[in-house]
């Protein structure tokens, strides 16, 4: 499965759905898993959100790295 709509991504399987967001901050994956447990999002704001919030947890070195595009996986 192909996740192409916000009701894809809410059904599809963890993998799938950090596949399909994987590379929508700089290819970090990392944000992806985060969010992958806020599912179902009712809108794309709530997703944004999740992600946003998944980098605001993030420890220091991963900000960084994200903001100088350097892709870490956080496991």
């Amino acid at each position: 499965m192909t996740p192409k709509t916000l009701a894809d991504l809410n059904a599809c399987s963890k993998d799938e759905f950090v596949a399909a967001l994987a590379n929508i901050f700089e290819y970090s994956p990392w944000i992806a898993e985060q969010a992958a447990s806020s599912r179902p999002f009712a809108g794309v704001n709530a997703l944004f959100g999740a992600m946003k919030a998944a980098v605001d947890r993030a420890p220091s070195e991963l900000r960084l790295a994200l903001t100088r595009s350097e892709s870490f996986r956080v496991d």
